[in-house]
């Protein structure tokens, strides 16, 4: 009943966004506004868009749009109509499926021993914005350290060194990717299941090897995504992996 309360509401907030046409909800090329905005974000979270919302409707956004209608069963048009717009806002919409010429990173390794299952809460008072921890993937053992950058439901953060990106590209195959680890973050010396997302995020220069300026998310037992306040499946599983 509460994720049926959310999905309504997201769907009117949506829609009062959207202009009327012919008293459907439709948002193709050339649309632009919030609504589009809230629309790319969606996308984004579900992996779908690679790029940072703009609220102008292009054709990195019809593509977007195409693949998620393809991968949930929808006609694949890449019009953003009412029955679009219905299961894409929904809890039960499909992420994007990995590649399979993206790298998971190593399955196998000397691993780690997992951590307590700490609420995000607890975890956010624990580890503020600036304040150092390290990350250790759980089926590798590689460790690096991060900085905290911020975040509301989950941790943003950033690898402080060098060799600190290095390590962390190397749990993931060797370059950033849309896949997801399961880790252990040592806190005070506390340890604590999370997973960790492979794709930096922020400044963007980052994600293609020129400087430390963005961050990659961490998730840990009652994470959300930034938008609607939607868990995520797979970091989920990853927490629970993590969890002694």
């Amino acid at each position: 009943m509460k994720h049926c309360k959310l999905t309504l509401a997201l769907l009117l907030a949506f829609c009062l966004l959207l202009p009327a046409a012919s008293g459907a909800v439709t948002y193709g090329t050339n649309s632009s506004g919030e609504g589009v905005h809230l629309l790319q974000q969606r996308l984004s979270d579900l992996d779908y868009l690679n790029y940072k919302p703009t609220g102008n409707y292009g054709s990195m956004t019809r593509s977007a749009v195409m693949r998620f209608q393809e991968y949930n069963g929808l006609s694949a048009d890449g019009t953003a109509g009412e029955q679009t717009v219905s299961v894409l806002f929904s809890p039960s919409a499909k992420r994007m499926p990995i590649l399979g010429s993206i790298p998971f990173g190593p399955t196998e390794g000397s691993g780690t021993s997992g951590g307590a299952d700490v609420s995000w809460g607890e975890v956010d008072s624990t580890f503020p914005v600036g304040a150092s921890a390290e990350v250790v993937d759980f089926i590798t053992g590689k460790s690096f350290t991060v900085k905290g950058t911020g975040g509301a439901k989950h941790a943003v953060v950033k690898p402080v060194s060098a060799a600190d990106e290095q390590a962390f590209l190397d749990a993931f195959g060797g370059s950033a990717n849309w896949s997801k680890r399961a880790a252990v973050v040592v806190v005070d010396g506390r340890r604590i299941a999370a997973s960790m997302a492979g794709t930096p995020h922020g400044e963007g220069a980052w994600a293609k090897g020129g400087g430390l300026s963005g961050g990659f998310d961490l998730y840990f037992s009652g994470s959300t995504a930034d938008f609607a306040n939607l868990a995520d499946a797979e970091h989920s599983a990853n927490i629970k992996k993590a969890t002694i």
